[in-house]
């Protein structure tokens, strides 16, 4: 698929499941996330991936974004 085909299928979605994603799945979302070309190609950034809720819910509060309800958060 071309990247111009990818830009104009993306969609916003306000409706999600309460399904656990496939850990796979976010570990292939990194990885993808990793290969992003970077300036200067400097690559010092680390990728935490929290699945605590307790944790997630400290995240959320800190952050100021407490709509957010998540199985899994990265941390960059």
């Amino acid at each position: 698929m071309k990247f111009d085909d990818v830009i104009n299928l993306r969609k916003s979605s306000r409706k999600f499941s309460s399904k656990r994603p496939k850990w796979q799945d976010i570990i292939e979302a990194v990885n993808f996330a990793r290969k992003v070309p970077l300036a200067g190609n400097l690559c010092n950034f680390k990728f935490i991936i929290v699945d605590n809720s307790e944790i997630i819910a400290n995240i959320t509060k800190a952050c100021q974004q407490d709509f957010v309800h998540a199985h899994y958060v990265v941390v960059v």
